[in-house]
């Protein structure tokens, strides 16, 4: 699945501006969001979330036999990306991206992340319903504001 112009350009200016991660968060935070992409147009054209889970390692025992590898945070990752995309249908392509590359440059950094989309659900529905279901500028920064809220950084909510 290619990633629409607008998303590829948001995600690219996302990995480019991301201060201080170095160049394997960056490639992380990257295979991440394409993989949230590509999870979600299964999702849309109808494929069941068991169909989506089957090549995918087993979550626990890739973490413990690879605890700290790439491969290891990727396999968690996918796993929880899948429970969140078949959990909220709602959600699209766009929230959903601009979600996970917050969160995993958030997380790259040390700091405080929801450890499920349902913590951050309502905000994010939020968002795209003011700003649409289309990657923009509007939107990624709405995502940002309700993750700094959730965060307690900002005590305004996501507007």
């Amino acid at each position: 699945m290619r990633v629409p112009l607008a998303s590829a350009v948001t995600l690219w200016a996302a990995l480019t501006s991301a201060g201080p991660l170095a160049a394997r968060e960056r490639f992380q935070c990257s295979i991440e969001t394409q993989a949230a992409a590509a999870i979600l147009d299964l999702r849309d054209r109808g494929q069941p979330k068991s169909f989506v889970l089957a090549p995918l390692p087993a979550q626990e025992p890739a973490f413990n036999d690879r605890k700290g590898s790439l491969q290891a945070r990727l396999v968690v990752q996918m796993h929880s990306i899948i429970e969140d995309v078949y959990a909220y249908p709602d959600v699209e392509t766009a929230t959903y991206v601009a979600y996970r590359m917050a969160t995993c440059t958030e997380r790259n950094a040390g700091r405080k992340v929801p450890l499920a989309f349902s913590e951050v659900a309502l905000p994010m529905s939020g968002c795209q319903q003011k700003h649409g279901d289309q990657a923009s500028a509007a939107l990624t920064r709405c995502v940002d504001e309700a993750l700094r809220y959730y965060q307690g950084k900002d005590a305004t909510p996501p507007r």
